[in-house]
């Protein structure tokens, strides 16, 4: 649960000489124990290089990607002298996936800040059907571009949960565009 390693729990050393079948034993099994901790200790060395590298990785691609976005939108300003409908179907395309991609990286940037402990979630009560509702007024673009339609038989009465609202709701949104993309 910390991440840091440590079994100091091992066989006594007089345990150890009280006889020979014993003591081997329990020699086996305290070096049984000292691999299984060099092994859990090189395991939260990869995990924390892992989170590491996702971290800054994700904070060095906000970079090209805001320029990105910036030479797009000025683009998109002049979408309709664009005389190509492929090239402004593929204007779209690109604007679209730019979000996409923005919010993939705001997703990874916040799963490496709460696996850090930088970021405490936030339990509080939420209207989970009001939160859902709330998502899919956000999306609705979303969904009619695609030519789709989404019905939600709503329950007569809240359903409320202990949640953290506002990362329910990125998960929500995250989910409803991905299926209406994919």
């Amino acid at each position: 649960a910390r991440g840091e390693v440590s079994i100091d729990e091992r066989v006594e050393d007089a345990d150890l000489a009280s006889s020979q079948e014993v003591g081997q034993v329990g020699g086996a099994l305290n070096t049984l124990l000292g691999h299984v901790e060099d092994a859990l200790t090189a395991r939260q060395r990869s995990e924390t290089q892992v989170r590491q590298f996702v971290s800054d990785a994700s904070h060095e691609l906000r970079t090209p990607l805001a320029s990105i976005r910036l030479a797009s939108e000025q683009i998109w300003e002049a979408r309709e002298e664009i005389e190509d409908p492929f090239a402004a179907r593929s204007l779209e395309i690109l604007m679209r996936e730019i979000d996409r991609f923005e919010s993939m990286l705001t997703d990874l940037l916040e799963i490496s800040r709460i696996d850090s402990g930088r970021v405490q979630l936030r339990a509080e009560d939420a209207d989970m059907v009001a939160l859902t509702l709330g998502v899919l007024d956000l999306v609705s673009v979303h969904v009619e571009a695609k030519g789709s339609q989404v019905e939600l038989d709503a329950p007569p009465a809240p359903v409320v949960a202990e949640v953290d609202s506002t990362r329910v709701e990125r998960i929500l949104r995250n989910l409803i565009v991905n299926a209406i993309e994919h």
